[in-house]
């Protein structure tokens, strides 16, 4: 299928799951049965939202005596969170953790809805085109014997490499051109990597003559990133999301210029 093919099913599913407020419990179950996106979107003839409806709603309506030919109008959820067009995906994500919900309406300045937002759609990370830095050069001196034969970067960790870890979740978000920074024994990081493909990625390396020291390497790029980028160390098996620090840097610093 086609981006413009899924871009147009999108907006076909959500414009479905338009119910006027004086709809039926059974127009609501037929429409949350059709779209999948598991809400009700209520509004007014002319498009400007009144609130919505899940399943959990329907459920609590026949619990309390409705059927399936009674109207919705008293099982709305009137005080639908909704977000406006211009709200940064990374804020939307925010207010869906923080309210527990999966969908959230998106409106204009006169309260039309334009679109939804879908946790399953919204949390796949886009590609990105910053570059992501890895300091591979050290010599893992702490962990003698280990790396007499062997770049610490290389040391494995349930089954594979620790760099490896590292390139496969920040693939995750998005990132897929890399600049692994190394020197000693880098010869064997570049064996095992080569240029990424077999991870399904872009890998290039600068290359330490001799210890340049903690981020000395950035010194070496060439040419040197025109857009932000994230650098970390290649010895550093954590869960953090790599793309949060690039993304609060792209909104709280970039866009006060």
């Amino acid at each position: 299928m086609s981006k413009t093919s899924k871009i147009h099913q999108k907006e076909q599913s959500w414009r479905e799951a338009i119910l006027p407020r004086n709809a039926t419990i059974g127009q609501a179950i037929f429409s949350l049965n059709k779209t999948s996106i598991k809400i009700v979107l209520v509004a007014t003839k002319a498009g400007v939202i009144e609130g919505t409806l899940s399943d959990g709603d329907i459920r609590r309506g026949i619990l309390k005596g409705l059927d399936l030919n009674s109207s919705i109008t008293s099982i709305i959820r009137r005080n639908a969170l909704v977000v406006p067009q211009e709200m940064k995906r990374e804020l939307v994500m925010q207010l869906m953790l923080a309210n527990g919900i999966q969908q959230i309406p998106i409106v204009d300045d006169q309260h039309h809805i334009v679109g939804l937002h879908l946790w399953d759609e919204i949390t796949v990370p886009t590609t990105r085109s910053n570059i992501m830095v890895i300091m591979a050069g050290g010599m893992g001196t702490r962990l003698l014997p280990h790396t007499e034969t062997c770049p610490k970067p290389l040391l494995t960790v349930a089954g594979k490499p620790m760099l490896e870890h590292i390139i496969e979740r920040a693939k995750l978000e998005g990132f897929n051109h890399f600049v692994l920074a190394i020197h000693y024994l880098g010869h064997m990081i570049e064996d095992h990597f080569g240029d990424g493909s077999n991870l399904g990625v872009q890998i290039d390396y600068s290359r330490e003559k001799s210890p340049l020291g903690t981020a000395g390497a950035l010194s070496l790029l060439d040419p040197i990133p025109e857009a932000p980028f994230i650098v970390t160390n290649g010895d550093v098996i954590t869960d953090i999301r790599y793309g949060e620090p690039l993304d609060f840097h792209l909104v709280f610093c970039v866009d006060q210029r």
